[in-house]
């Protein structure tokens, strides 16, 4: 059978023009669900990564948290030296300096580690008061103006603490409809 005949046997021109048409059409077809089932595995490993990151993320960031609560609880201890109720009137001056290497080593052997940016930023400033309270060189007792600086630069450290654990944050709402209601 020559090309003729099968050309003519296809219906001429256009049989092979609908021949064509219907090859080009299975190869669009096969290349379309290639491409579909390519991008589904792709968006399945997407799924599978974001999910794994996620899993990482909540674990991370409850064991800082973990650990951030039990450094922070001996930090706050630390701190409460300087109460503003009632005013610590024992509290001498060379108990400062020793306020000053009780935080450092609690920075440095114990929770510095798990400061977030603010509350290091907060430390350190407290840190810089009481040595610039100590600069003076005074003795005794601590004067009033002084413990009320110190007092409320550790009043700011403990409120970032409490910004760091959201330990002061609101309860969530919880939905009341539905509910039973206790009879009276």
């Amino acid at each position: 059978m020559s090309w003729n005949e099968i050309f003519l046997a296809l219906g001429g021109v256009a049989g092979v023009a609908a021949g064509l048409t219907l090859f080009a059409k299975l190869v669009a077809e096969k290349s379309a669900d290639a491409a579909l089932r390519r991008f589904e595995h792709t968006l399945k490993l997407a799924e599978e990564n974001h999910r794994a990151a996620l899993t990482l993320a909540t674990t991370v960031d409850t064991e800082l948290r973990t650990q951030r609560r039990a450094a922070y609880i001996l930090l706050w201890s630390l701190t409460g030296k300087l109460p503003q109720w009632p005013r610590n009137d024992e509290l001498q001056y060379s108990d400062l300096r020793k306020l000053s290497e009780d935080l450092r080593d609690w920075y440095f052997q114990t929770g510095g580690i798990y400061l977030s940016e603010s509350a290091r930023k907060v430390y350190g400033n407290a840190q810089e008061r009481i040595h610039a309270v100590l600069a003076e060189g005074r003795t005794g007792a601590v004067g009033k103006a002084h413990y009320e600086t110190l007092r409320k630069a550790c009043s700011a450290l403990r409120t970032e603490l409490t910004e760091d654990l959201a330990s002061r944050r609101e309860s969530p709402a919880l939905p009341t409809s539905g509910l039973a209601t206790p009879e009276r």
